[in-house]
């Protein structure tokens, strides 16, 4: 079944979207809460789908988030956690986010509830 979603007002889509047109879905959802996103940003030379940035009692918040249409696996969460953790390496300061339009398996939603 094709995934259906709105992206930017133009009402709902019903082919599977690209990753850009998902990176766009995410962003909006981001924006709806007041923060500001930039796309496909470098950091410390990994580069990131989007990087929300919102003031917050007068601390800059920034989530440095990789979007994906497929399932993240066990494998496939492996190599973004990683990648995502050596931006964190050198900006402590930035929370960490995967998006997934495919969902995730079981062993990483196990992890990801062990790790809160």
């Amino acid at each position: 079944m094709p995934l259906s979603f709105a992206l930017g007002g133009k009402g709902p889509v019903d082919s599977v979207p690209t990753s850009k047109d998902f990176e766009e879905a995410v962003a909006a959802l981001y924006d709806c809460g007041g923060w500001v996103v930039d796309y496909d940003v470098t950091i410390s030379g990994c580069q990131v789908d989007l990087v929300a940035r919102k003031p917050v009692a007068g601390i800059q918040h920034s989530i440095a988030v990789e979007c994906t249409l497929e399932r993240v696996t066990a494998r496939k969460f492996g190599a973004d956690f990683a990648h995502l953790m050596s931006i964190r390496t050198q900006h402590p300061q930035y929370r960490l986010c995967i998006v997934s339009a495919s969902g995730f398996s079981r062993g990483v939603k196990d992890r990801a509830d062990a790790a809160c």
